[in-house]
């Protein structure tokens, strides 16, 4: 008795795993976004305007060589970001490719216009954290502050 109980309780613990590790998987999910709403959009994560059936994703930071804090540049240099479009109402659609570029010393948004459907948008955005002095930014610590309008 004592081996198939055993055996029934490590069944129950894997299965429980399976499902709450799908669970949490979905939970980690999408972030939702508005036009004229400021929003943080972390590396790797996706957010979605439903308004206008857009998915935004956050691709990779390609490079970033802005002048760091405390220290004096002979150029501000500039951060470049990757980010994929998608538009929700076309099943199957391939995504949509927009590089952000900012550059470093500047305080604010910086903006790109893009168009989708014969609508015009401004992409206000800041990518966080800036560089200082001394110290490296892990990849997976970067954030896009987005405001998106048309």
């Amino acid at each position: 008795m004592p081996k198939t109980l055993y055996f029934l309780t490590g069944f129950l613990l894997i299965i429980t795993s399976i499902f709450a590790g799908c669970r949490n998987s979905n939970d980690q999910g999408v972030i939702k976004a508005s036009i004229g709403k400021e929003f943080n959009l972390p590396l790797g994560k996706i957010a979605l305007l439903s308004s206008e059936n857009l998915k935004i994703i956050f691709e990779d930071v390609l490079g970033d060589s802005r002048c760091p804090k405390g220290v004096v540049c002979i150029q501000a240099g500039e951060v470049t970001c990757k980010l994929s479009i998608v538009d929700t109402d076309e099943t199957g659609s391939s995504p949509e490719i927009l590089i952000l570029k900012a550059m470093g010393l500047v305080n604010g948004y910086s903006q790109v216009k893009w168009s989708h459907k014969n609508i015009s948008y401004i992409i206000n955005f800041n990518v966080e954290p800036y560089p200082e002095a001394g110290s490296q930014i892990n990849k997976n610590d970067y954030l896009l502050v987005l405001k998106i309008e048309r």
